[in-house]
């Protein structure tokens, strides 16, 4: 358990804490950018947001969505997508 003393050092540990949470966020375009480099095509973000729904790491369907996704992912693009995905440690 980390201590702080007094009120800077609980900013300074704050600041500390975002710091390294910003540095874990991974965009969609750096995942795009991924595939595109070791995989060859290009992934759309529809098909990203699908593989990670699959894997439960999305706050779930958008509210004014009636249908299912119109493009889920195709299965011959899957396999990379979870690649990268496991490349930046999200799944």
């Amino acid at each position: 358990m980390l201590k702080t003393t007094g009120m800077m050092g609980q900013q300074k540990l704050k600041s500390t804490v975002y710091d390294y949470l910003w540095q874990m966020v991974v965009t969609y375009e750096e995942i795009r950018e991924y595939v595109k480099e070791q995989h060859g095509f290009h992934a759309k973000n529809c098909w990203i947001a699908d593989v990670k729904e699959d894997y439960g790491l999305t706050s779930g369907p958008a509210s004014n969505r009636q249908k299912p996704r119109a493009n889920p992912c195709p299965s011959h693009r899957r396999e990379a997508i979870e690649d990268a995905l496991k490349r930046f440690d999200i799944i």
